[in-house]
């Protein structure tokens, strides 16, 4: 589920997350974005571990709210991230 050729000679890297923004804005896709955050840190960032996601719909907005927590090594307390993803036409 990679969206390959994201970085320059690295035809490896990547992930399908930018397809996820055309699908609709419901609970299911909401759940893959959830996924596919999740398996995007655990491989490509050793030094943070998820401890939580949660991704919700906004269809009126045409997007995804988005809480990330995450621990990064030798701290004790977590990071929080809210972010809203949507598509650039």
């Amino acid at each position: 589920m990679l969206f390959r050729s994201e970085r320059p000679f690295n035809p490896e890297f990547g992930s399908s997350l930018r397809n996820l923004l055309f699908e609709n804005a419901d609970a299911f896709t909401a759940t893959l974005i959830e996924r596919e955050i999740s398996e995007m840190i655990s491989l490509y960032e050793p030094r943070a571990q998820v401890d939580t996601i949660v991704a919700r719909a906004s269809p009126d907005d045409n997007g995804f709210y988005v809480e990330l927590s995450f621990f990064v090594i030798n701290l004790t307390s977590p990071v929080k991230i809210t972010f809203f993803l949507e598509r650039i036409r």
